[in-house]
């Protein structure tokens, strides 16, 4: 989606490290850390179908040598000079794992991946993407040129929908979807930068993933095309309360 790869090439030539943010990412396509030559990584667990509270990160080897650990524990130290109290490390992974782990969350999350690896990467991508397009056909059918969507095309993007209905609050038109059974998201998506370049303070997110069928995308069309009228009435109380998903 971003390219990484060249980022990254740019950074390697400056003596800068390449860190790369894969949240959005691990759950919706292959992900090669060695093609797109970054130094490090990180994910969370819940956006790829594992337990809250999880997650990866990933570091190059020669890099993991280096860093000195933030928090110590026991399974983490070789041994400990009495006398200076220098602390000497295990090596990779073991030196950035302090005292007893989310055992539990940890064999979830293997679950998870193992699950995401038979269904094939290259399958999520294509399913995903195919929503995707529906999705935009359908909320143009329903809205017309009331809906402004935002995502990129559907053969570059990966499934989500990003989109406002003209005159209507996206805290409001969620929380609306949400009486009706519906999540989605609203607000800036911590990509306030974005939000901004488009013109807009925020916007409505639909995340589709493999568990949903073009029946449902049809309903948040229905849906939406039904409540929009109503949707244009002011919130009562606090903005916040529209919120019902954070990052």
């Amino acid at each position: 989606i971003n390219p990484m790869g060249e980022i990254c090439g740019i950074a390697s030539k400056e003596g800068a490290l390449c860190i790369g943010d894969l949240a959005q990412s691990v759950s919706h396509m292959k992900v090669d850390v060695k093609e797109l030559g970054i130094d490090a990584g990180v994910f969370s667990g819940h956006k790829m179908f594992g337990p809250s509270g999880t997650g990866v990160l990933y570091l190059r080897k020669d890099l993991g040598e280096r860093l000195e650990p933030g928090k110590a524990g026991s399974g983490m130290i070789v041994k400990i000079d009495p006398e200076s109290l220098e602390v000497i490390f295990e090596n990779m992974p073991w030196r950035f794992v302090p005292g007893t782990p989310n055992i539990e969350g940890i064999v979830g999350l293997g679950e998870a991946a193992r699950f995401l690896r038979e269904v094939g990467m290259d399958n999520v991508l294509s399913y995903l993407r195919r929503l995707q397009a529906y999705g935009e056909k359908i909320l143009r059918e329903y809205l017309e040129d009331r809906i402004e969507i935002y995502s990129p095309p559907p053969e570059k993007g990966t499934g989500v929908l990003s989109f406002n209905i003209k005159g209507i609050d996206p805290h409001q038109l969620a929380f609306q979807l949400d009486l009706e059974g519906i999540a989605v998201r609203s607000g800036h998506h911590c990509a306030y930068p974005l939000h901004k370049s488009l013109g807009i303070e925020k916007s409505v997110r639909a995340s589709p993933h493999i568990y949903n069928l073009e029946e449902e995308i049809e309903r948040l069309g229905e849906t939406l095309a039904r409540i929009a009228p109503n949707a244009e009435k002011p919130a009562t109380g606090n903005e916040d309360s529209c919120r019902f998903s954070s990052c």
